[in-house]
């Protein structure tokens, strides 16, 4: 018996499934080994399709205003780049914004750092002695207190380009990753691009292989889970995108109003860290912090009981309601969803949570709308 093309692809399909789970079952930590270097492998290719999912939400949006019906036909072929390198220029220019206002700042306030404490400390120690008549001998230790802030500053500058040149020098592991890094980046960057500038002939070329391989019943159904995977996620990170601008609004005009330091970094700063659930709120109220309590501390308590309010409406009122409207989920599951990642993943699974909470969400109540009307029409007949 001859096999055709189609159903001999499809006998090897099965073949080489009855072989992976023979292995999983077999041999567990061939599998783990073998599924660790598989990733490791595709990780560039992996990074570069996250990177062209980011790129192409503004680029999709800039193909409907630029150049949409140029009478010069050679324009035609120059859309897709030049709305490309438009998007790479808008999402560098929002990073290097938030950059530019939060990196001097927080110099500025390591500075003012290393030049307060010598002064916090002599004042301590003048408060100390005032306050320990009674006390000799604690008056005597606490005069005895020199510190040579010169001597320690430069040790701790040595012992820093010490451990430095060691780590950069010694750990030759250590250069080899941080080469291995920026080569997986610089993979990624390129195969975005050649992802975003062929994705209309990609796609055609998945669809192509998938109906090679798969029945049409089971085609279907994986391109409808694609499809809406495609869907919430790109709702997904546009409503996270708009709920962080919303935040770092808010903390702006708060801070303004209460008049304190370094409002419009503080606000892009909370903005940015906004698109890190859980995690990125922590870290922007500590950096705020520190960088006002440089300035005044009362100040720096006034800020984090501000902001931990504001996280609070924004965690329980604001956020699920704008993630969820655009991904469809309710508010309640919205947060359960990130409890749940947090938990199983940490802050992989927090950032990952909604939108496959959200998929899941919705194949369920299909999967239940069908089975009700499975089997109301059973009871009618």
């Amino acid at each position: 018996m001859q096999l055709d093309k189609k159903s001999a692809l499809r006998l090897l399909g099965v073949v080489c499934g009855a072989i992976l789970f023979y292995t999983i079952v077999e041999k567990p930590a061939t599998a783990v080994s073998f599924v660790g270097t598989l990733f490791s492998l595709i990780f560039p290719l992996l990074l570069g399709c996250g990177i062209a999912f980011v790129l192409n939400l503004p680029m999709r949006q800039l193909e409907r205003i630029v150049l949409v019906k140029p009478k010069n036909k050679r324009l035609i072929k120059l859309r897709r780049p030049i709305c490309l390198t438009l998007s790479i220029i808008f999402v560098c220019a929002v990073v290097a914004l938030v950059m530019g206002l939060v990196v001097p700042e927080l110099g500025n306030a390591f500075g003012m750092l290393a030049s307060s404490v010598p002064k916090y400390l002599a004042s301590l120690q003048q408060w100390s002695l005032e306050h320990a008549g009674d006390y000799p001998q604690v008056k005597e230790w606490i005069t005895g207190i020199s510190v040579d802030w010169s001597s320690l500053t430069n040790k701790l500058v040595g012992y820093v380009t010490s451990g430095a040149t060691n780590l950069l020098g010694g750990t030759f592991s250590f250069v080899t990753a941080l080469a291995g890094s920026i080569m997986n980046a610089v993979i990624g960057i390129i195969f975005a691009f050649y992802v975003l500038l062929n994705k209309e002939t990609l796609k055609r070329q998945m669809r192509s292989f998938l109906d090679a391989i798969l029945p049409q019943k089971l085609l279907d159904k994986l391109l409808y889970v694609g499809n809406l995977t495609k869907t919430t996620f790109e709702s997904y990170v546009t409503g996270q995108c708009l709920e962080a601008c919303i935040l770092g609004s808010l903390c702006w005009i708060g801070m303004l109003i209460l008049r304190l330091p370094y409002a419009p970094m503080i606000g892009a700063l909370v903005a940015f860290m906004a698109l890190v659930p859980m995690f990125g709120a922590f870290l922007s109220m500590g950096i705020g912090a520190f960088m006002i309590f440089m300035v005044s501390p009362i100040q720096a308590l006034w800020f984090v009981i501000f902001l931990f309010i504001l996280q609070q409406i924004e965690g329980n009122l604001i956020y699920p309601h704008v993630v969820g409207s655009q991904v469809g989920l309710p508010g309640m599951w919205v947060l359960a969803f990130i409890t749940i990642g947090g938990a199983i993943s940490g802050l992989a699974g927090m950032l990952f949570a909604v939108p496959v909470g959200s998929v899941i969400y919705t194949l369920a109540k299909e999967w239940v709308r069908k089975r009700n009307t499975e089997a109301k029409n059973t009871l009618t007949q």
